[in-house]
């Protein structure tokens, strides 16, 4: 007797190993096949992530950018991976019913029931989960747009001048916080998801726990047959793992930490060349601007290479309300002054002193992530805003636009649509009407290089509106420069002329040549603009047109 009793626990023993050991390798075939599936993915998410940064990095906005793309992509990248996992879970859920059925069928149907039940639980949040997440998406991207106009060099410029800086930060702020919200939303949603399915396999391993204990009890069951029952059902516990959802949100957070602790050293790395506002001189009447002695030269592009000077021992007086037109050859520095006239870059050698408050208008307007409305302004009223845009030239096509001033002008933003180079320099001439009212000095920088002869005229002509206000022109037209009160030639890094049109052109120097060689390449037919503005454009004369 004690033999028999003997072998049948050896028997059963032996029974319960190899029950526990079969079902051990099909988990581990199984976790195998959704682990590979999950690294696939992971290392081609990994891939384009990395390409992304490196791409990032070397562009003007440097790390903040490709660590704030990052931190952004690490809410995004787990949905592929999850999904092989559930696959794989799926397979050896049901794998596992099986087992658990050949013991007992009606406890091995119900726990296989509500496992699947957690799954219908899981697809049904992941439908919501999906639509949640391109809000997200959408949001982050625009955040990280804000992030770029901030911090890229191109819009310092305008960020300054319109003295924007606070504004925009607090959008970001507010557009960061959107995102935030936005994760935190869908991060328990993910949580209630899995809490509710982990709630469905404890039922159901709870039920088949009691039923196995009341068959071991009664003797129905040996204890091997038990162990191997129990194994099969703690093995269905793997559904749900809200650890691990935890664990992805503190990536995201770690990652967003790292953002923030770069963000002050991205700022100590601008180009101090772009730095500063305008130069102040207390001493000086509202208006009035003294250049005296002023040299400049950027740094050498490349080791070893030279310095290129630009200017050199250049001096000017300009008297309040003066309009003066700055003209010269490709390349003689006027756009150079203009900069040192804002106060983005410092002379060499000399000084410049501004009186009163100065706004630039240069040829490359940023655009904004927003609309039409908030390219113009973001702090004028809703009425200085239309009246500012009705002022500017060529700004028909805000009509035409789907949602009139209120369209999204970045085409990469969701219903947003591209403008074109004339359609920018619009916005960007109201953009700079709404702080003319304050402004000393208005300084425009080509500020027509993308408009048409009709809306370049029109601009001229509205110069006539800001009487008592210092008007700096630097232009390549001569023929407007002709309604300046003078007309300053830069060459060779100085003022090498300066008058009238009439006093220029008697002079025979170098305007006079750059008058003649542009009349030589004037079109043989004038436009009809040109006839309506013979204060510009007397043909009488040939006057040119470039």
């Amino acid at each position: 007797m004690q033999r028999l009793s003997q072998g049948y626990s050896t028997s059963a023993a032996l029974r319960a190993a190899l029950i526990v050991g079969g079902i051990s390798v099909a988990l581990a075939v199984v976790d195998g096949f959704g682990d590979h599936c999950a690294n696939l993915v992971t290392r081609g998410t990994g891939a384009a992530r990395l390409t992304r940064i490196g791409a990032q990095a070397t562009t003007r906005t440097g790390v903040s950018d490709a660590l704030h793309a990052d931190a952004l992509h690490w809410v995004q990248i787990d949905g592929p991976a999850y999904f092989y996992s559930a696959a794989a879970t799926l397979t050896k859920t049901v794998a596992l019913g099986i087992v658990v059925a050949l013991w007992q069928p009606w406890v091995g149907v119900l726990s296989t029931v509500l496992v699947l039940c957690s799954f219908v639980v899981v697809a049904t949040s992941l439908a919501t989960f999906s639509k949640q997440h391109q809000d997200l998406a959408s949001s982050a991207y625009q955040s990280s747009r804000l992030w770029e106009v901030i911090t890229g060099k191109s819009a310092q410029r305008e960020i300054r001048i319109f003295a924007w800086q606070s504004w925009l930060l607090k959008l970001y702020a507010e557009a960061t916080s959107s995102v935030s919200a936005l994760a935190r939303r869908n991060g328990w949603r993910l949580v209630r998801m899995h809490s509710i399915a982990g709630a469905l396999i404890l039922v159901s391993i709870g039920v088949a726990c009691v039923v196995a204990w009341q068959e071991t009890a009664s003797g129905r069951m040996d204890p091997g047959q038990l162990s191997a029952v129990c194994f099969a059902l703690v093995q269905m516990h793997v559904v749900g793992n809200v650890g691990h959802v935890m664990g992805r949100c503190g990536e995201v957070a770690r990652h967003l930490g790292e953002l923030q602790a770069t963000t002050s050293e991205d700022h100590d790395d601008t180009d101090t060349a772009g730095a500063g506002s305008a130069p102040q001189a207390d001493s000086l009447p509202p208006g009035a601007i003294a250049v005296r002695d002023v040299s400049f030269h950027y740094p050498a592009p490349h080791p070893g290479e030279d310095a290129r000077q630009v200017l050199s021992g250049l001096g000017v007086t300009i008297h309040p309300g003066e309009l003066v037109a700055i003209v010269g050859p490709n390349g003689a520095g006027k756009s150079t002054l203009a900069g040192l006239l804002a106060g983005f870059l410092t002379p060499t050698a000399g000084s410049v002193r501004v009186g009163g408050r100065l706004v630039l208008m240069h040829q490359y307007p940023t655009v904004f992530p927003g609309t039409a409305r908030d390219n113009i302004s973001f702090t004028a009223s809703a009425a200085e805003v239309q009246a500012a845009l009705a002022a500017a030239p060529g700004n028909h096509f805000v009509a035409t636009l789907p949602q009139g001033i209120d369209t999204i002008v970045d085409p990469d933003l969701a219903g947003g649509r591209g403008l074109s180079g004339g359609q920018k320099q619009t916005l960007f001439l109201a953009r700079a009407r709404t702080q003319v009212a304050d402004s000393d000095v208005l300084v425009l920088d080509e500020p027509a290089s993308n408009l048409d002869l009709d809306a370049e005229m029109a601009l001229y002509d509205s110069l006539r509106e800001f009487q008592g206000m210092t008007r700096i022109m630097i232009t390549h037209r001569l023929s407007a420069a002709r309604a300046a009160d003078r007309i300053l030639v830069i060459d060779g890094g100085r003022v090498a002329e300066d008058g009238t049109h009439e006093e220029l052109m008697a002079a025979q120097g170098v305007y006079f040549a750059l008058y003649e060689t542009q009349r030589r390449t004037r079109t043989a037919t004038p436009h009809p603009a040109e006839a309506e503005h013979p204060q510009h454009t007397p043909l009488a004369e040939g006057d040119p047109a470039c």
